[in-house]
């Protein structure tokens, strides 16, 4: 029985494409919000980020940050609040295999508003789905380790669909919360 199966193993094997090589990045930043609606306070933030390229220098991101202090002490408001973001990323860099790696980077996920009063007396707390879309270069000092920064747009969806969505389950129009990013770090980057 085995025998009548050959030619299709044959084929998968002679179509599969042969072993490539692939980066596993890792990047820890220091981050610092702007604009939008970014208010009050100035803290900088953590941002930490795991990708994945292929010979093709196009992959995968995934990246967590956290914002602690971003709504602290707005105008005419007295408390703290937070910004949590979620993203997977698709990213694509220029293919040269030097140690200048720029690179192109864009996806959606989730973000999560939190404030607090000043005393306590109330909390709110928003999770909205959302995207981000940026550029940023990572200059390699030795083949695995290299400084990196970047800057990104990140906005939430609309909450309500807008007029022009009337009738359409899916919401995709932009929302009303935004604001830039910009990070400095490092890249660690392992071969696959």
């Amino acid at each position: 029985m085995i025998q009548h199966y050959w030619p299709i193993a044959a084929l998968v094997l002679a179509l599969s494409p042969s072993a490539a090589q692939a980066d596993w990045l890792f990047a820890p930043s220091a981050t610092y919000p702007f604009a939008g609606d970014r208010l009050g306070g100035t803290a900088p933030a953590l941002v930490f980020g795991v990708g994945w390229l292929d010979e093709e220098s196009v992959g995968f991101e995934a990246e967590v940050g956290y914002l602690p202090r971003f709504f602290d002490d707005a105008v005419g408001f007295t408390g703290v609040g937070s910004v949590f973001s979620l993203m997977g990323n698709l990213m694509i860099t220029g293919s040269s295999p030097g140690r200048v790696m720029p690179y192109f980077t864009g996806g959606a996920g989730l973000l999560r508003m939190q404030v607090t009063s000043d005393e306590g007396r109330f909390t709110s707390s928003t999770v909205e789905p959302g995207f981000n879309a940026g550029a940023g270069i990572v200059g390699f000092l030795r083949d695995g380790i290299g400084l990196r920064g970047d800057l990104r747009y990140f906005r939430s969806f609309q909450d309500l669909p807008p007029s022009w969505t009337r009738g359409v389950a899916i919401d995709i129009a932009p929302g009303h919360f935004d604001f830039w990013r910009a990070s400095v770090g490092i890249t660690i980057r392992a071969r696959d």
